[in-house]
């Protein structure tokens, strides 16, 4: 990295029809709005240079957010709050810009300090969740562990299966729940979202559906991600470094 280089942190949020454009197209769509906005981004060296940018983590398709985030170079900058607005003019209908920070000298990139999420999950259908499901809910989540199974990646090879090895594997995951509660009308949980211990919030309510001895139905659930975490001394910080840190 050029030490003369500015690092910034975009937090963005993502509502609407926009959810179902895929990552990389999402990609390709900010690097236009930063050429539209004159933002003096710095460029890759070399025969094919791009413009110096990570997004924090993937956002699936299908799945709005409130505060997702990606950090670019940049050669020279105004202010954020200049930033924010040139941006924001250039931004699609349902994709806006929530805040502009430069980051202090040594900032790990946001895609290695990601640490957590948070997540709502709404039912499209407006039925929201019932009694049943809530106590349910309490069940598990106040048990002394939380076992979910999925499917175990080395146990397939080219589409054949390997002998000797189970196609599913069983995790404990109650350690890296740090916060989840069920309403009548969505549930909200803080999970872990690092590259090592990564939660997904559907399997969680999954889980739960089960102890109530229903079934989820997962096009029926409208996922948002409220917000991206980093940890700092045992509490979890929102990735554009604001005061809003959550205690674990």
């Amino acid at each position: 990295m050029n030490d003369s280089r500015i690092k910034v942190r975009i937090k963005f949020s993502k509502h609407g029809p926009v959810k179902f454009v895929g990552h990389l197209d999402f990609m390709r769509y900010f690097q236009k709005c930063i050429r539209r906005a004159k933002i003096d981004i710095a460029y890759s060296e070399g025969f094919s240079p791009h413009q110096i940018m990570s997004f924090a983590t993937a956002l699936g398709v299908g799945i709005e957010t409130d505060g997702d985030y990606l950090d670019i170079e940049c050669n020279s900058v105004t202010s954020c709050e200049d930033m924010m607005d040139r941006l924001n003019a250039t931004m699609a209908e349902g994709v806006r810009i929530e805040n502009v920070v430069i980051l202090p000298e040594g900032t790990p990139n946001a895609m290695s300090s990601v640490a957590a999420a948070g997540y709502k999950l709404i039912c499209k259908n407006g039925s929201g969740f019932g009694n049943d499901l809530t106590e349910a809910a309490n069940r598990v989540l106040n048990s002394d562990s939380i076992i979910i199974r999925k499917e175990n990646k080395k146990a397939k090879k080219k589409g054949r299966a390997i002998e000797g090895i189970n196609d599913y594997i069983e995790e404990d995951i109650k350690d890296r729940i740090y916060k989840a509660e069920l309403y009548a009308d969505r549930f909200e949980c803080l999970v872990d979202a690092s590259s090592a211990g990564n939660v997904r919030p559907l399997n969680l309510l999954d889980l739960i559906c089960k102890e109530a001895g229903m079934t989820l139905d997962p096009l029926n659930i409208q996922i948002i991600r409220t917000d991206l975490y980093l940890m700092k001394d045992n509490r979890l910080t929102p990735l554009d470094l604001s005061s809003d840190t959550i205690q674990i």
